[in-house]
């Protein structure tokens, strides 16, 4: 099932992916500069997963949101993270299986201030909307 991903990066459901995976074409990541394209790249597909985070707990005004971003810089990951109105910290991960739940792990443990009392993660379907791991500055109540 080959499809020419130059001209489109529409996901593709293949037979049997798993809960909450879709796939998207492994140039895609070429193009977030995640690693040196291989030969054949462009005809690989690559499961990406989608999750929304919520941690609680001493979590803002702790810079938990900025070192969420260099994680998942880090990590080649997509999304966004922001603080809630209720004192949590939401995030959107979406990417590589491996690579978010490495952002995932970190997030349960998060930076040297803060004290996480509780992470829960809910499975969502990849959009691939985003070309980038930001912060937002909504602040929202919840999603």
């Amino acid at each position: 099932m080959k499809k020419n991903f130059a001209l489109s990066l529409e996901f593709e459901k293949m037979s049997q992916p798993g809960v909450g995976e879709d796939w998207l074409p492994a140039s895609r990541r070429v193009q977030q500069g995640d690693v040196e394209p291989r030969p054949g790249d462009g005809d690989f597909l690559m499961p990406i997963i989608r999750r929304r985070v919520l941690i609680s707990g001493m979590v803002q005004g702790v810079a938990f949101r900025a070192y969420t971003r260099s994680t998942a810089r880090q990590a080649g990951v997509f999304g966004w993270v922001r603080n809630l109105r209720d004192g949590r910290v939401e995030a959107v991960i979406e990417g590589d299986v491996e690579k978010v739940n490495t952002v995932i792990a970190w997030c349960r443990r998060g930076p040297s201030s803060s004290r996480v009392e509780e992470v829960k993660v809910y499975e969502e379907r990849p959009t691939g909307e985003f070309t980038d791991f930001d912060i937002n500055h909504s602040g929202g109540y919840f999603w």
